[in-house]
């Protein structure tokens, strides 16, 4: 027995939801050219949220600070450049 033609729209749709995921994964890759760890958090290029100004925001690279907490993740401290809020990012 044949599939139906809804059945077969169904089939069509999801290839499409599919391609469309691996194209937004793409354009993250070109953006983000390494993934940050605390090898290499204090040469890349970051874009933080700031809760004071509630956007995102590029982080300074000369006020950043390398932190290790008490359950020993990684973050990195700074400081907004729009409203010199304090910012972080565990890494």
């Amino acid at each position: 027995m044949a599939p139906s033609k809804r059945t077969m729209k169904r089939r069509n749709n999801r290839s499409k939801k599919v391609s469309r995921k691996k194209r937004a994964s793409k354009k993250v890759a070109k953006v983000v050219n390494k993934k940050v760890n605390h090898t290499n958090a204090m040469k890349v290029k970051l874009q933080v949220y700031c809760m004071t100004c509630r956007c995102k925001v590029p982080m300074a690279m000369n006020g950043r600070n390398l932190v290790k907490t008490k359950n020993g993740r990684h973050m990195l401290k700074g400081v907004c450049q729009r409203c010199d809020g304090k910012v972080v990012r565990i890494i």
